[in-house]
């Protein structure tokens, strides 16, 4: 068949992009290590006994999507305090995932511009915690290899006619919202690419749409029956779906931003950073780029090209909507850029689609996209590659840090139980992106819980030098964050890590009077 040929895979063609890709991701993985909610990730299945009661010690947390604990607590289970291997296994799911979509977008798109896709998801340059923080953002990885099984099950369905890919397309497809409805934009492609490679069916619109449409409007009843209906009978849920018509305006300004104002500013903060590494490694992706021009998309018909690009339009607009069901705003920097996540999946696809289209083209208009998505991919991959260094770095100050703390708690006579607030920095020195070192009550304190057991318990986090206590308040000799982290002062200790000399100190806070002379002192000039 037609189809099946034209989905033989040619690794020759492939072999360059996955150097490349493994070239880039192989510094982390040797180097790097975890962030913000990884630390609380580990210490929630800590010291639980057997799979299902650690499984059982995420709810109501996860009361939304429950299936989501499924390889967070598998990966904690699995590897516990060996962090290249959380590395390991986020980066080959997204991988695989990646793999999956390339697969079923084979007949829509050449094979250049489908390993300009691969290449180019790869490096998630606006949502770096994507693959930088490796145990939390399990859920987001194995909810894209869950929705791109999915799909090629469904494509495959609509050449062969077998009633279990069918089945379990859309069985994979709940599986992937159940996990994390990240994926809610990716569903232009579940929906309109079955059309698109059989145009045939598309003459029964009635047929079409119990289908294949009301199959996926099924998944997300199944969605909101559970968090809305049935969850609530027996636990309470924290669901995502926060709508409010007023800002509406507000998210889909901030979503927007994302592509006009923030990758903007980080390519061209990224300028400062070229190297003779970085040219080289421009010339290897041009070389990508050059390779590819060769092969033409005559095979795929230019109808085929210009829907499947309207569907990736409408896929990646559709991103904006989950910052406005959710009502937050869309920021590229620190740990929030992780919402990002399908919007850089999705514009992947789009400027794929886009580069195809554009052969059709004149010659200078042609030229002039192939010359943009050049520029637009090489500073990706260097913006992607300044985050990964500086998450390698993160890393390396956290561990600093912390065994300098162990040393110090070690030290002193410290009684069981005792909290401890972590005056420590929030950033790398220097930041690129926000790139996080200990940010949260659940990151440096659940460290020291995991390193220092049986003596800590808990504790906050704030960061003095950058005048960053981030809403410390204190009442009833209770001090709070705005991450709604506590600690109670009658048992409670401080580290403050002194950047200039890499030391820290480790003081007693008998009262609550004892930390509001310490801010005072912190808030002089």
């Amino acid at each position: 068949m037609p189809f099946l040929n034209s989905l033989r895979y040619k690794p020759y063609k492939w072999l360059f992009t996955v150097i490349l890709v493994g070239s880039i991701y192989l510094p982390l993985i040797l180097n790097g290590g975890i962030i913000t909610d990884d630390w609380g990730d580990i210490r929630q299945t800590w010291d639980c006994d057997g799979f299902f009661n650690c499984y059982k010690e995420w709810f109501p947390l996860f009361s939304n999507r429950p299936l989501a604990p499924l390889p967070l607590t598998l990966s904690t289970k699995l590897f516990s305090m060996h962090y290249s291997w959380y590395l390991i296994a986020n980066s080959l799911i997204y991988f695989f995932a990646l793999g999956f979509t390339s697969f079923a977008l084979k007949p829509f798109l050449s094979t250049p511009n489908n390993q300009l896709f691969f290449f180019l998801a790869a490096v998630p340059c606006i949502a770096l915690p994507l693959v930088a923080s490796p145990i939390n953002q399990l859920t987001a990885t194995v909810a894209f290899l869950y929705w791109a099984i999915s799909l090629n099950l469904l494509l495959r369905y609509c050449v062969t006619k077998n009633f279990w890919d069918y089945v379990f397309s859309y069985v994979f497809l709940l599986c992937g919202f159940l996990t994390y409805e990240i994926i809610l934009p990716l569903l232009m492609f579940t929906a309109f690419l079955p059309a698109l490679l059989k145009p045939t069916l598309i003459k029964y619109k009635l047929v079409y749409c119990y289908k294949f449409l009301l199959p996926i409007f099924l998944v997300l009843l199944i969605i909101l029956l559970w968090q809305k209906i049935l969850a609530p009978q027996f636990m309470e849920v924290f669901s995502r779906l926060r709508f409010d018509p007023s800002q509406l305006p507000r998210n889909l300004y901030t979503w927007l931003s994302v592509f006009f104002f923030q990758l903007p500013s980080l390519f061209f903060k990224s300028i400062n950073y070229i190297s003779p590494f970085v040219v080289i490694s421009f010339v290897a992706i041009a070389a990508l780029f050059f390779l590819g021009s060769r092969e033409s998309s005559e095979s795929i018909s230019r109808r085929t090209r210009l829907y499947f690009f309207f569907i990736s339009t409408l896929s990646l607009l559709s991103c904006a909507f989950i910052f406005v069901l959710s009502n937050e705003s869309a920021v590229s920097w620190g740990y929030q850029a992780r919402g990002l996540s399908s919007t850089w999946f999705a514009f992947a696809i789009f400027i794929a689609s886009l580069l195809q289209l554009a052969e059709n083209w004149p010659k200078i208009l042609r030229n002039t996209t192939s010359i943009l998505v050049l520029l637009l991919t090489c500073f990706s991959y260097l913006s992607f590659s300044i985050q990964r260094d500086n998450y390698i770095e993160s890393w390396q100050l956290q561990m600093h840090i912390l065994k300098d703390a162990l040393a110090l708690i070690r030290q002193n006579v410290i009684t069981p139980d005792t909290s401890i607030i972590g005056n420590v920095p929030r950033y790398v020195p220097n930041n690129y992106n926000r790139e996080l070192v200990y940010s949260q009550s659940w990151d440096f304190p659940m460290a020291l819980v995991l390193y220092a057991k049986n003596v800590v318990r808990g504790g906050i986090v704030i960061d003095s030098r950058h005048n960053d206590l981030q809403g410390l308040y204190i009442a009833d000799d209770k001090a709070t964050v705005n991450d709604k982290g506590f600690v109670d002062l009658s048992n409670t200790w401080i580290y403050d890590y002194e950047p200039n000399t890499k030391k820290g100190t480790l003081t007693q806070i008998k009262n609550a009077l004892d930390l509001q002379l310490l801010i005072e002192k912190w808030k002089r000039p």
